[in-house]
């Protein structure tokens, strides 16, 4: 960014230039600020830009332009902050940019650039900020990454095809508070010296990063010194081991969790409680055992919490109906038992709720129908669950998909399930409804699939069931249907 006391003078950012960059601003050798980022401008950046002695600011960011950066550019010895993020750039990045002396933001995100990352660019001692992220950059990080960058306060690498190992050089840069690596192909441990980094954000996902029981951990270990974090994201690798228990004391100032998509195993620990800040919590897709502790009753803040696809049992905690902000609770893919609380009618805010796989019986609260928020999903599927559809389900009306398959449901189909207009899918197969199809289902213009298979349905078929004119897929089929009805005359 522009320093504070510098003038930004009147440029074309954020207006609606098109075409190419024209070739007039060549004669203004004086030119200190180009803030040309936020339009339509296409075709390659030319040549002449890196004959402007005075370049101090060049902002292309934010356009269509196309075809490799200038090499021209690394003669710009006054530059200091070069954006060229969200194009359609490509080629290789100019090692003449990190020869540049002066330059302390450097970003080239989302474009098409390739190759190597020349090792120049880890050791440029002004840069604060480096974003190369969402490219196709392959090859590996030097050795010696870090060491000279005194000044680096984000480092951006996500979303290329890095590999090898993480260089454990990258804690000397001391000033670093925000390190952005995942969606590449690391490998190995997490170098414990990333713990020393008094770190805002970490972001290791979706690589291929191991730890076991025995050691690869001692980074966690080191980041619960650290205050100030607040992201954490380590899901989508190949750690191991028994779930640290470290976690219950990084700072209780932490927003985002992530380790969801890995190999732990182990319980959940009820210190997890402490993290009182916390806003989403992933621990999805591990082998975690026991029960999911009642002190998560205690993260007050959570809007999000995933904890499918794992072999946690016991009952649902009446205490997450205390997390008043949730959005979205999965708890997908268990062996979750018993009853559903009806504290979760307290989670007034909630969009979507999948309590799915599990062994659930008896019920449905009321109260979870009661819950006019719930607007993505609410899938209580292949559980145990029993009863009828109670008349209350008329409160879910802006509810796009209800997921009720697989279990021991019974009764009549309501009449008043006709007023939930935002349904797009109603998923009731495999249970024991029972009585006619109700020919009001015909008035949810917006279902697109209704699955009624594998139940005790009698009766005709609705003819006015041929009048959804959005209905994609319609199963009918394993039950005691007779014949399509026909239309009073």
């Amino acid at each position: 960014m522009p320093s504070r006391g510098a003038s930004q003078p009147s440029g074309g950012c954020d207006n609606r230039l098109s075409g190419v960059i024209p070739d007039s601003l060549r004669n203004c050798t004086g030119l200190a600020y180009a803030y040309l980022n936020n339009n339509s401008l296409a075709g390659a950046i030319p040549d002449w830009l890196g004959t402007l002695p005075n370049l101090t600011y060049l902002w292309l960011n934010g356009n269509s332009l196309s075809g490799d950066i200038p090499l021209s550019l690394g003669n710009l010895t006054n530059l200091e902050s070069l954006k060229l993020d969200q194009n359609l750039l490509q080629g290789n990045l100019p090692v003449g940019l990190s020869r540049l002396p002066l330059l302390e933001m450097l970003s080239a995100s989302q474009n098409n650039l390739d190759g190597d990352i020349p090792p120049g660019f880890f050791n440029m001692s002004l840069v604060g900020d480096m974003s190369l992220a969402h490219n196709d950059f392959g090859g590996s990080l030097p050795s010696y990454a870090g060491t000279g960058m005194k000044s680096l306060e984000g480092l951006f690498l996500g979303g290329n095809r890095l590999t090898g190992l993480i260089p454990a050089t990258l804690a000397n840069a001391s000033d670093m508070t925000y390190l952005s690596l995942s969606d590449n192909s690391f490998t190995g441990r997490v170098p414990q010296e990333l713990g020393t980094l008094c770190l805002y954000a970490l972001e290791i996902s979706n690589n291929e990063l191991a730890a076991t029981d025995g050691a690869g951990w001692e980074f966690l270990d080191l980041l619960t010194n650290c205050s100030g974090l607040r992201r954490l994201s380590l899901d989508n690798n190949n750690f191991s081991s028994r779930m640290p228990i470290s976690i219950s004391s990084l700072s209780r100032e932490i927003l985002e969790l992530n380790l969801g998509g890995n190999r732990m195993s182990g319980s959940i620990p009820p210190g997890i409680g402490n993290l009182t800040a916390l806003q989403t919590l992933g621990l999805e897709s591990n082998l975690l055992t026991g029960t999911i502790p009642d002190r998560i009753g205690k993260l007050k803040n959570l809007t999000e919490l995933r904890l499918q696809e794992n072999k946690l049992s016991g009952p649902v905690p009446s205490s997450i109906g205390s997390l008043t902000k949730m959005l979205k609770l999965v708890l997908s893919s268990n062996m979750l038992s018993g009853s559903i609380p009806p504290t979760l009618g307290n989670l007034q805010e909630m969009v979507l709720l999948n309590l799915s796989g599990n062994k659930l019986t008896g019920q449905v609260p009321r109260q979870l129908f009661d819950l006019p928020s719930l607007s993505q999903a609410m899938d209580l599927s292949n559980n145990r669950l029993e009863g009828p559809l109670p008349r209350d389900i008329i409160r879910l009306g802006n509810l796009a998909f209800l997921k009720l398959s697989g279990n021991l449901f019974n009764g009549e189909i309501p009449n008043q399930l006709d007023s939930c207009q935002s349904l797009e899918l109603l998923d009731l197969d495999s249970n024991l409804f029972n009585g006619t199809i109700p020919p009001s289902l015909s008035k949810l213009k917006g279902l697109r699939r209704l699955n009624l298979t594998r139940n005790r349905f009698s009766g005709s078929i609705p003819p006015e069931l041929g009048d959804m004119s959005g209905l994609q897929e319609l199963y009918l089929s394993r039950n005691n249907l007779k014949s399509w009805g026909t239309r009073p005359r």
